[in-house]
């Protein structure tokens, strides 16, 4: 995975949606919900923007939903995935809010998905790690060799918020970035050990949190960093990476310091040529952009040149 500086307030933009991300998983547990980053989402997000919220376990939808679907008065995932097209306003920003994905089968994820994905709407779901997948959801005859739905769902989202309790420190100097004080070893065991029996103790499910993103950008490169989110303050902490005690900036100085020297020619970069480097788009990702039709994912992309000899009326020419 690539870091960039701009970690510290990527987490801010895409709950923001100031950048664009198609699908974006929130990834939650028995311990930690994800309805207050939701709570984070819907507060962040612009005032224009038109939400529709898909409720699948949700009674009290919340107020900042433009249109409400109950999904259990859809007879089909078809029939509910073509209300939620008719509910979207192509001349503003839309937001999918889906509170439990949990509940559609893993076999339909792109049935469902994909053709909701475009660029104006951003389509948020949640999944609940801990809950397992019920035989209601799933139809006789499922394959035992499919993929697991965590996996196919982790294929799919363009941003992936795995949120989790914690029971540490921050230690902050004042602004955003902040260094997370890991809590006592004994502590967190007992607790996971309660959790893992059901038994859920009190400081579960608290509006100060741990979210670990991975986002993929549109060059394909990606992005993975650690934030605490306090949601009843509204405040999102970045938390960089350290390495043996270093922090990731002086680790890259000391890589281009070995650098120096070693040959007669430079293999040193400067930070203007690593940010260009960051925003090339690789071409086989051409492949894999999601448009108005949805994602043309394995789509072959060619380009015809002035040397291509191609006849149309000949059946046997083929210019692939």
């Amino acid at each position: 995975m690539i870091h960039h500086q701009q970690n510290a307030v990527l987490l801010s933009r895409l709950l923001g949606l100031r950048d664009h991300s198609p699908f974006i998983l929130i990834k939650d547990t028995i311990a930690q919900t994800g309805s207050y980053l939701v709570k984070e989402l819907l507060r962040r997000i612009p005032k224009d923007t038109n939400v529709v919220f898909v409720s699948f376990e949700t009674v009290d939808a919340p107020e900042r939903a433009d249109r409400v679907l109950d999904a259990s008065e859809f007879k089909s995932l078809e029939n509910l995935r073509e209300n939620i097209s008719k509910a979207l306003v192509v001349e503003k920003k839309n937001l999918i809010l889906i509170d439990s994905i949990s509940y559609i089968p893993p076999d339909k994820f792109s049935l469902f998905l994909i053709p909701l994905m475009a660029p104006h709407s951003t389509i948020t779901a949640i999944y609940h790690t801990d809950v397992p997948l019920s035989e209601f959801i799933i139809a006789p005859g499922f394959p035992s060799s499919y993929p697991p739905a965590s996996t196919l769902l982790n294929y799919f989202a363009t941003s992936i918020l795995s949120v989790s309790h914690y029971g540490g420190k921050l230690s902050t100097d004042g602004s955003n970035t902040s260094q997370l004080i890991e809590p006592d070893i004994n502590e967190e065991e007992e607790f996971l050990q309660q959790v893992s029996t059901l038994v859920l103790p009190a400081s579960c499910n608290r509006p100060i949190f741990r979210v670990d993103l991975i986002h993929r950008r549109k060059s394909g490169r990606g992005l993975e960093a650690t934030y605490l989110v306090n949601s009843d303050e509204g405040r999102i902490d970045y938390v960089p990476e350290r390495r043996n005690g270093a922090d990731e900036e002086d680790v890259s100085e000391d890589a281009e310091e070995v650098l120096k020297g070693l040959t007669t020619f430079n293999l040193t970069t400067t930070s203007k040529q690593r940010e260009a480097r960051d925003k090339v788009e690789l071409p086989f990702l051409q492949a894999q952009e999601v448009g108005q039709g949805g994602a043309r994912g394995g789509a072959i992309i060619y380009e015809f040149e002035k040397e291509d000899d191609y006849d149309e009326e000949d059946p046997y020419e083929d210019p692939f």
